[in-house]
């Protein structure tokens, strides 16, 4: 496929040219700075962001926990980015979703500290 210049790109207006357009969002020669895609209207999560969810339930880790242990580790998503990623109102760009999956297969498990006078996820208080 060859690339596309960033004049010519043009937001989808089906479902089922998504797959082409983040293909030739992710194979264009030019430079793309954004994080996420945004989505046309909430649909199934990418399997990155299932996984993603899945991994801060088994950890026990809040959205803003999540964010910032990931900023951390060198991958600079806000906690704004994983809330619409997990709303379904955005989704990862390809680069983000291989770096996140590069970074859960390298961290299955951590561990957090909290401030005992602030609240974690669920309701959880230290």
């Amino acid at each position: 496929m060859e690339a596309i210049h960033d004049e010519e790109f043009t937001e989808p207006v089906n479902a089922e040219d998504w797959d082409a357009y983040i293909y030739d969002l992710a194979f264009c020669r030019t430079k793309i700075r954004c994080l996420s895609i945004k989505l046309p209207m909430a649909k199934e999560l990418q399997p990155v962001v299932l996984r993603l969810k899945t991994w801060r339930a088994q950890n026990d880790i809040s959205q803003a926990e999540a964010a910032e242990l990931l900023r951390r580790r060198g991958l600079p998503i806000r906690l704004r980015t994983l809330q619409a990623w997990e709303a379904g109102r955005s989704a990862p760009n390809p680069f983000a979703a291989v770096a996140i999956t590069e970074f859960l297969d390298k961290h299955p498990t951590v561990s957090v500290k909290r401030d005992p006078s602030r609240p974690g996820p669920k309701g959880f208080h230290a």
